[in-house]
């Protein structure tokens, strides 16, 4: 499983400022302690496929524009 928000090799992204690494961990155990595994994957493969839609058209995917978010989802 990919952590939801840490960084690594496989599953880069940027983080809002001031996010400090002790929030990412802190963030990624509450979201694994509340959803089950498959549901964590699912939510990690529809992030990598936004971050890749971002990148593809050179927009940053966080913070993300409404505008940005709106052209994703239609």
């Amino acid at each position: 499983m990919t952590p939801w928000l840490t960084a690594d090799d496989n599953f880069p992204r940027s983080l809002p400022a001031g996010l400090t690494p002790a929030d990412i961990a802190r963030i990624d155990a509450a979201v694994a302690a509340h959803h089950a595994p498959s549901t964590l994957e699912t939510y990690a493969s529809a992030w990598r496929g936004f971050e890749t839609w971002c990148t593809a058209r050179g927009f940053t995917a966080l913070p993300a524009a409404l505008e940005v978010i709106c052209a994703y989802i239609t």
